[in-house]
């Protein structure tokens, strides 16, 4: 699977784990809300981020 990348602006930040750096975010990348999943340590709503991964689907949640 071949990773992509996103570059967008930290809209909210839904959850996160001060022990490991875990977290769910929502970005907006090219004027289009993306959730991210990951270890995303010190990131802050409204900070420009890249981000990269590949798509993954959710069985409750979706892509």
């Amino acid at each position: 699977m071949t990773d992509i990348v996103l570059d967008g602006v930290v809209e909210e930040i839904i959850y996160s784990n001060d022990e490991n750096g875990y977290t769910v975010c929502t970005i907006n990348a090219m004027g289009e809300p993306v959730t991210l999943v990951g270890i995303m340590p010190f990131i802050n709503e409204g900070e420009t981020i890249r981000a990269r991964g590949s798509w993954q689907v959710h069985a409750t949640f979706g892509r």
